[in-house]
């Protein structure tokens, strides 16, 4: 469940909580979902940090508006002098909680760039290939025109995924497009490609399709 499902759940069930005539003494239901989304988005502990957005910027946990109303370990066991005692230690060790924090956050990220990179598979074109282009990159296309256009034959790589094209014809084609590596691709199933689909196909044409990356022309 993500951040904002997340709020969306908190304010749902903070509008059940007020919908009675004696909460409407307290606040408004306009800032009691201002307030409560607030609370919950800074208390909430983060996948990618491991701690809630309140514990990095004050160095302690916040009473969340749930605990003023249940009894918990610390409403129970609160005492003034020792809890400004233990604040004080906290601002101490904040900077020591945010290093580590920040390496966890590096750590997630390179797990996140890890899993992306193992779905992603690399493509190249070499002079002479025949490559296919996406006709909706050049025009807008209805659900049922043809998803590719061409073939479209290779005859300069420039650099970064940059390549010059012309058609079987011999004439150079110009423009933005994505493209796909066609080395083991008849001709016929290019033709079957760029046929327009039936309608209970579509689905199964759309996963079928070859993989693409996009390519800047000249």
């Amino acid at each position: 469940m993500d951040a904002s499902s997340k709020d969306e759940e908190y304010r749902n069930g903070v509008r059940d909580c007020t919908s009675s005539k004696d909460s409407e003494q307290w606040l408004t239901h306009n800032q009691m979902d201002k307030s409560m989304s607030q609370i919950a988005s800074w208390t909430t502990h983060r996948g990618s940090t491991g701690e809630s957005p309140f514990l990095l910027v004050y160095g302690t946990e916040d009473i969340i508006p749930a605990e003023l109303g249940t009894p918990s370990h610390r409403i129970l066991n609160f005492s003034e002098e020792s809890n400004r005692g233990l604040l004080k230690e906290n601002l101490d060790l904040i900077e020591e909680l945010r290093e580590k924090t920040f390496i966890r956050a590096q750590r997630y990220k390179n797990i996140m760039i890890n899993s992306y990179n193992k779905r992603v598979k690399a493509w190249s074109f070499q002079v002479g290939d025949l490559v296919l282009r996406r006709v909706d990159t050049l025009k807008p296309v209805e659900k049922l025109d043809p998803t590719w256009e061409g073939p479209y034959k290779v005859t300069g790589i420039i650099d970064r995924g940059a390549y010059e094209l012309e058609d079987l014809e011999g004439r150079p084609c110009q423009g933005l497009g994505t493209f796909t590596i066609s080395k083991n691709i008849t001709y016929e199933d290019i033709l079957l490609m760029n046929e327009t689909p039936s309608r209970d196909k579509v689905g199964s044409d759309r996963r079928n399709e070859p993989a693409s990356m996009d390519h800047h022309l000249v």
